[in-house]
């Protein structure tokens, strides 16, 4: 696996156990999975909130 994919995994393992430990809201834990994935670099931050489906290729 790729540094993009092992960081997108951690980021949905990460928003799993606390959705399933059930200590926030799901909508904050959402916010905050979107925020960990623009910083990890996952996502762009220009396609933070475009509505388009964002891959996981590497940023160019």
């Amino acid at each position: 696996m790729t540094q993009d994919q092992t960081l997108a995994f951690a980021v949905l393992a990460g928003m799993m156990v606390v959705v399933i430990r059930g200590r926030l809201r799901y909508d904050l834990v959402a916010v905050l999975a979107l925020l960990a994935s623009v910083i990890t670099g996952c996502i762009q931050h220009v396609d933070t909130y475009s509505g388009r489906p964002a891959s996981l290729s590497p940023v160019t």
